[in-house]
């Protein structure tokens, strides 16, 4: 299906992460669609992968590895067995992440053999409300989790938080107590949800099942804002008449450049947003609202964000309709955020031009010179010359003052 080629949380230090087509579950939340038709994706030979994955060595190992996830890697396993081989060779780190959802044959046997850590999406420990969420009961990941246990095989325990299907207080408890069984768990990691994987269900010409089931992102007060409840003072004038016209420039050409607020805390900024993004998702265009500084924290620490990986949902960002990035400029800056994360979002949203909107604390020049300095002190001025030119080519700015309304509350 596709290669990452500097993945941070599917595994310990730097991976090379390699997503392969082909899932047998229909998981109601599944964020890559695309990857279930196993004859979807590009044939490449093991000699193929093994050579990529070589050109990465110095960065990857000794402390990073290679992660291969899906669809379903499992699916794939003869392949895997033969990949993980010449890996081994080459003392290379190598974990699957997968659902335990496959009969324990000799070759996943093998395979789990030369596998050094398990990333085990455990879909729920209810069997009944796994098969309605994705179409299978989990009899199969469960005995998969205790062979694991039983071998010791290092294992990262993953459960994505849905609501109203993976929250229920009771289940987490008893998978609490199911976990405490097993002996080789290093690490459980509780996902929050999200729904930026819709749009590829709807490229499908697909239902997305969980359409009304809000990402953790945002509060509810802002995720529900609209016109309707606007209140008009006269430093929001400017920005209504620019947003009016962006969605109606929108909706009749499906061309238009996005807004840069910028202005002191409280005044509205993230909730203009939101109001923007709700208009357009009523009359169906694909909207992303996402607090920038929470992606950043999540890729940094590894953890959250994903189901199966922080640069995946950075790809999703990259690619759908109009994006939102609220708050940009207090995130802790460092290069590779800037550069890695941010940059290649820009850049691709730049040349496909796709409508991108951000809210801000700071002007263009301010924003600027944030990402100028680094946190190590480091000065690098022309790459943050480059960042604020991109996010100038995307944007029309607005300044929003007045009133604080949070301290209205």
């Amino acid at each position: 299906h596709s290669i990452e080629s500097f993945g941070t949380v599917d595994g310990p230090g730097i991976r090379f992460v390699l997503f392969l087509q082909g899932c047998h579950l229909k998981c109601k939340y599944c964020h890559n669609r695309d990857t279930w038709d196993i004859n979807g994706g590009e044939y490449k030979s093991l000699d193929d992968i093994f050579e990529k994955i070589m050109k990465y060595k110095n960065y990857i190992y000794p402390n990073g590895g290679i992660t291969v996830t899906g669809g379903e890697p499992l699916l794939q396993v003869k392949f895997l067995i033969e990949l993980f081989k010449k890996l081994k060779q080459e003392n290379i780190h190598t974990c699957i992440d997968t659902s335990g959802m496959v009969a324990l044959t000799d070759d996943v046997k093998t395979l789990l053999s030369y596998t050094d850590l398990v990333l085990l999406d455990i879909k729920h420990i209810n069997t009944n409300k796994a098969k309605e969420l994705v179409g299978f009961n989990n009899e199969n990941e469960l005995n998969f989790a205790k062979y694991l246990s039983d071998n010791n095989i290092p294992v990262w325990i993953r459960q994505v938080l849905i609501p109203g299907y993976t929250d229920d207080e009771s289940d987490l408890l008893k998978l609490k107590d199911f976990i405490s069984t097993l002996n080789t768990i290093k690490k459980v990691e509780l996902l929050p949800y999200h729904d930026l994987g819709k749009y590829k269900w709807n490229k499908l010409c697909l239902n997305f099942d969980l359409e009304n089931i809000k990402s953790f992102h945002m509060p509810s007060d802002i995720l529900n804002a609209n016109f309707e409840r606007f209140i008009m003072d006269p430093e929001r004038v400017e920005f209504y008449e620019k947003a009016t016209l962006f969605i109606n420039e929108y909706m009749s050409t499906k061309k238009g450049r996005g807004l840069y607020l910028y202005g002191p805390f409280g005044t509205g900024k993230t909730y203009m947003l939101s109001a923007i993004a709700n208009i357009l998702s009523q009359r169906g265009i694909v909207c992303g609202l996402v607090y920038f500084p929470e992606l950043i924290a999540e890729i940094k620490s590894g953890f959250n964000s994903e189901t199966n990986g922080a640069y995946d949902k950075i790809e999703q960002l990259k690619e759908i309709e109009v994006l939102m990035l609220d708050d940009i400029g207090s995130e802790s800056m460092t290069s590779w955020m800037r550069d890695e994360v941010l940059g290649r979002i820009l850049n691709y949203r730049m040349h496909q031009g796709l409508p991108t909107f951000f809210s801000s604390n700071l002007d263009y020049q301010q924003l600027q010179h944030h990402y100028s300095y680094t946190q190590k002190g480091e000065v690098e001025e022309i790459k943050g010359a480059r960042v604020l030119e991109r996010i100038k080519a995307l944007t029309v700015p607005v300044k929003i003052a007045g009133t604080n309304y949070r301290q209205k509350r």
